[in-house]
């Protein structure tokens, strides 16, 4: 991956500070994130409009729940349902994708090293299916999940290595 990390490390350069070196970078879903729509779909298949109704609040739960963990976390990825998510020396940081290519666009978050407790390798469920989790603590307590699509799971083992928890 060190090839794909030089070159976002290019492209976020401007997010970077003096002395900060991009170390890895994984695509990542935010906990609680995308269950809002997909359930509010599943539900209009099933059941029409009263189903969109019952799906979406269901999704809604999650999603306040996420967050609500990240808000504690002291980080606000918006309604951003899959961020790049990239570890520094100094941070780790969150971008925006772009909606064509997806590439880091807008940074949206940061966290000091220094308040970071914890990272590991969890796993989490989304409608039935277990995939990876990236599951962060904070000094404080806090604690949120960065859910790692299964073709990712190799950058995302390299960010936990790096971060060394």
């Amino acid at each position: 991956m060190a090839k794909n990390v030089d070159k976002i490390a290019e492209r976020v350069r401007n997010d970077l500070a003096s002395g900060e070196q991009l170390l890895a970078a994984v695509k990542v879903t935010p906990r609680g994130t995308i269950e809002h729509g997909i359930l509010g779909a599943a539900g209009a298949v099933s059941l029409g409009a009263a189903g969109a109704i019952v799906g979406s609040t269901l999704g809604k739960t999650t999603a306040d729940s996420g967050a609500e963990e990240r808000e504690a976390a002291g980080i606000d990825l918006g309604h951003n349902s899959q961020v790049l998510a990239g570890l520094t020396n100094q941070r780790l940081l969150m971008w925006k994708l772009s909606a064509l290519g997806g590439k880091p666009k807008e940074l949206l978050a940061s966290i000091d090293v220094r308040d970071l407790t914890g990272m590991i390798m969890g796993e989490s469920k989304l409608l039935g299916q277990t995939m990876p989790e990236i599951v962060c603590t904070t000094s404080s307590g806090a604690e949120f999940g960065l859910r790692v699509a299964k073709v990712h799971r190799s950058q995302a083992m390299e960010l936990l290595a790096a971060a060394g928890f």
